[in-house]
């Protein structure tokens, strides 16, 4: 456990460091180097350390994701528009997005609990773990990102768009709609949805 958070560390370090010039996206990564912030959090739900939801397809509800996957989420979650309103909401909410990819990936539930980042609203929505889709994919291992996309704002204070995973293992490959919600006009996005297709 010592060697993967001081692995984790290093990780989030060094990415920090490397993108400490992008000033557009400087409140994300000082969160980031400031202990890395959702990260460390997150890897702490993967590793083992707490539980967060309870499984309905196996008792290993989250897997661990690689560094490789890791870095892949960080560049996925700066994707933006260039619309002024969507790319504003994707500053906001670029930490939670960031931990809603993380526990989708790593997840084979089909009721996935996203804890803190989650809406106490819309509770019958499907909130989908990629693993619980894709059938040949093996259940010990994280899906990888591939892109967020297809992005709306339906109203103000909700977020809808498309994220493409796969699996680097059967080549499967799933797209799961997001959706989330300013629930109390802060800033503060929660998931209301994550709702993944059948391959």
């Amino acid at each position: 456990m010592y060697v993967m958070k001081t692995k984790v560390m290093a990780l989030g370090m060094a990415v920090a460091m490397s993108l400490a010039a992008m000033e557009s996206q400087a409140s994300f990564w000082d969160k980031v180097g400031q202990g890395l912030g959702v990260v460390n959090k997150t890897l702490g739900v993967i590793t083992g350390n707490t539980a967060t939801t309870e499984s309905h397809r196996s008792d290993k509800v989250f897997a661990r994701a690689s560094d490789t996957q890791l870095e892949q989420i960080a560049k996925v979650v700066q994707t933006r528009t260039g619309r002024a309103d969507i790319d504003q909401t994707l500053n906001e909410a670029q930490d939670n997005i960031f931990e809603m990819i993380l526990k989708a990936s790593c997840s084979d539930n089909w009721r996935l609990n996203f804890g803190r980042i989650q809406s106490p609203e819309e509770e019958w929505l499907s909130r989908d773990g990629v693993g619980s889709k894709m059938v040949h994919h093996p259940k010990d291992r994280c899906a990888t990102v591939q892109s967020m996309g297809s992005f709306a704002k339906p109203a103000k204070n909700i977020i809808e768009f498309k994220i493409i995973y796969a699996s680097d293992i059967s080549g499967e490959a799933n797209s799961c709609k997001a959706k989330l919600r300013d629930q109390y006009g802060t800033g503060e996005w929660l998931v209301s949805e994550h709702f993944c297709t059948w391959n």
